[in-house]
């Protein structure tokens, strides 16, 4: 008869396997706050049942339960500072590399226009020394017209003399401005 008074199954077992179950499933076998908190849970209440009788007034307090217990707030604010300071140090990695970026941008605007100001000045250039061969084609057309004492030449050329000035006294003047940017 005391046989079959003991039980046969694995109540208690099964129980802890479902706990653990229901605890850490397969889409959150990961070890995040959420998981540690619930298998700390699990352990006082394995603790509160088997050594404790189910009751809190029978756990033993220790000094090293004392001392765990004093540490834990302290050990929580330096992780909070800790996170803190990473939170941090990402914030300023983020503005560094934002900065960076901002004067790559900069820089390259920079170049963009040191060579836009090239372009410009080759062209100016370009016609500052044609109007310079305009200008010598028009005083060589001039020299002829007067040895020749063509007046009508002589008038040619002394509207080509003209455009030659006004176009090199303009490239000049733009050369100049160009120099300065």
């Amino acid at each position: 008869m005391a046989c079959f008074a003991l039980p046969d199954g694995n109540a208690d077992v099964e129980r802890g396997f479902s706990a653990t179950k229901r605890l850490v499933m397969a889409d959150h076998a990961c070890l995040g706050e959420r998981t540690l908190v619930g298998q700390f849970m699990r352990l006082v209440k394995d603790y509160m049942r088997t050594q404790a009788n189910c009751q809190a007034v029978n756990v033993a307090v220790t000094p090293v339960l004392l001392r765990s217990a004093g540490s834990a707030y302290s050990k929580y604010i330096e992780f909070l500072e800790e996170e803190k300071k990473k939170e941090e140090r990402k914030m300023k990695e983020m503005l560094i590399c934002e900065q960076q970026l901002a004067a790559e941008e900069q820089k390259k605007g920079e170049e963009r226009k040191k060579k836009e100001i090239m372009v410009a000045m080759k062209e100016q250039h370009n016609l500052f020394s044609g109007s310079g061969a305009l200008l010598k084609e028009a005083e060589t057309e001039l020299a002829e017209a007067i040895r020749a004492g063509n007046m009508d030449n002589i008038s040619i050329a002394h509207g080509l003399l003209e455009v030659a000035r006004h176009r090199i006294n303009e490239a000049t003047k733009t050369l100049s401005k160009l120099a300065e940017k």
